[in-house]
């Protein structure tokens, strides 16, 4: 089992700066990315503000959530990729 915590940048919204992209999430939307890869199980979503000095209005989506695996074709996988593995010839 892959086990996983994730800070996103709490919103909901897409940015760049800096010269890098920002993805931002709520719960609502995170959720739904979340319905549409079911092989990720969620445990626990929360808010938090940001612990640095001048950022603490800044808010984080901390996610903790793990990959779901099952042993399929002797190997333990996700189930797309062992969909994959399985089929081949």
């Amino acid at each position: 089992m892959g086990y996983f915590i994730l800070p996103i940048k709490y919103g909901n919204k897409e940015e760049i700066g800096n010269g890098r992209f920002f993805n931002y999430y709520d719960e609502s939307s995170f959720g739904e990315l979340l319905k549409r890869h079911p092989y990720f199980s969620l445990i626990e979503m929360k808010v938090t503000s940001d612990v640095r000095k001048g950022r603490e209005n800044e808010k984080w989506l901390n996610v903790q959530a793990y990959l779901k695996i099952r042993k399929m074709c002797g190997i333990y996988s996700a189930p797309i990729a062992c969909k994959v593995i399985c089929d081949l010839p």
